[in-house]
């Protein structure tokens, strides 16, 4: 045999074997390249499901916060009827929890300060309410607001001299606050305020505007009522004084699902310039808002719920003792080769497009509940 072709055959490969060892490498690409792709839609899968998940638990928290410290007048146990109003109105509602069910339709403010359309826009529309959510609103002393009365009030004075606080410098002419030695509570409107050295003189005349003080007067023998204008009863007891007395901040926080399926919180009540509020969102992608509210209807009120009933069936806003929360959220891209089927059937909700409460769709969902008591009944 010739020695020069055994030496030229052992110097490479053959076509046939260069055909095997591409197809065995591409074979081996494509496996590790379809592995790979599956790892990262998995990993991107399981990232949508983490940040819905945990956007959703941080928005249940602020809710039951809020439901928690609904009807916080400064004190626990103080409750909406156990005040005195000084306000020249009855028609503010100071329910520490109110609400909209289903909602179809631009209707009335759950509170009776401003309209509807003065925190979010017409239902279904771009910057609306999503049709067939709830929404839920809860009125309480702002319990991170901290300005506390510095010197004994002199009845009938119409002064309260406070610490000058941070808090206290964001206060202003009509305010609507009240006051607190957790033994009597006021609500007043603020007249006037200035501040001198380290105390703020917050006034509230009789008067000053919509909807103004009836009186001036924050105690009397009727703490229920704001009749209180006999000069005798306005000195019949002492004023708000140092140790125990503060001035809180009345807000109203107002929960929705937007058309573009934000959840919102709007945050406000009335100021000196007219009832304001301000909107943010707190978590996206969110399907369904839904509130069911536990009535206490005793004879002798327990402070335990005796009927769960929507918010269109409430019969006494005051009887609310706990409110259920309904969360549904959702993923915000759809996963390929994916179908939840999963019936989604809680509260009173909407049935959904197919009738079934199901959405047969590729998006994940979750679904997050919570039961909370009102704080403010809570025995210490």
């Amino acid at each position: 045999m010739d020695r020069h072709l055994i030496r030229s055959r052992s110097g490479g490969f053959t076509l046939v074997e260069l055909l095997v060892a591409v197809t065995a490498t591409a074979i081996v690409v494509a496996v590790v390249y379809g592995t790979f792709g599956v790892q990262q839609r998995v990993y991107g899968t399981e990232e949508q499901i983490t940040e819905m998940q945990q956007g959703m638990r941080v928005a249940m928290e602020m809710i039951a916060r809020d439901v928690r410290m609904a009807g916080f007048w400064g004190c626990p146990g103080d409750t909406a009827a156990s005040f005195k109003n000084t306000l020249n109105t009855a028609s503010l509602s100071f329910d520490p929890v109110s609400g909209f069910n289903n909602v179809t339709s631009n209707g009335a403010h759950p509170y009776n300060q401003a309209p509807t359309n003065s925190i979010f826009g017409a239902v279904g529309t771009a910057n609306g309410v999503m049709p067939n959510t709830d929404i839920a609103g809860f009125t309480l002393a702002d319990p991170d607001f901290w300005a506390p009365i510095v010197t004994q009030q002199t009845l009938p004075s119409a002064d309260i001299k406070l610490q000058d606080t941070p808090d206290a410098q964001t206060l202003q002419v009509g305010d609507i606050a009240i006051v607190s030695d957790c033994v009597n509570t006021t609500i007043f409107q603020i007249t006037n305020i200035s501040f001198s050295g380290s105390q703020a003189n917050v006034v509230h005349q009789t008067g000053g505007g919509a909807p103004g003080n009836a009186t001036k007067c924050f105690m009397c023998d009727d703490r229920n009522t704001n009749s209180c204008t006999n000069a005798a009863e306005c000195n019949s007891s002492p004023g708000y004084g140092p140790p125990g007395a503060s001035l809180y901040k009345i807000e109203s926080r107002f929960y929705w699902v937007g058309t573009n399926g934000q959840l919102n919180v709007s945050t406000g009540g009335s100021s000196g310039a007219g009832f304001t509020y301000t909107s943010r969102p707190i978590a996206d992608n969110i399907e369904d808002l839904q509130f069911v509210y536990g009535e206490d209807t005793s004879a002798i009120p327990d402070g335990h719920p005796d009927v769960w009933v929507s918010a269109d069936a409430v019969t006494d806003w005051l009887n609310v003792v706990a409110v259920e929360i309904h969360l549904l959220g959702k993923t915000s891209k759809i996963e390929k080769d994916y179908v939840n089927s999963h019936a989604y059937n809680f509260a009173d909700r909407d049935d959904g497009p197919f009738g079934d409460f199901t959405y047969r769709d590729g998006h994940y969902r979750y679904y997050l509940a919570r039961t909370v008591t009102l704080r403010t009944l809570l025995t210490e």
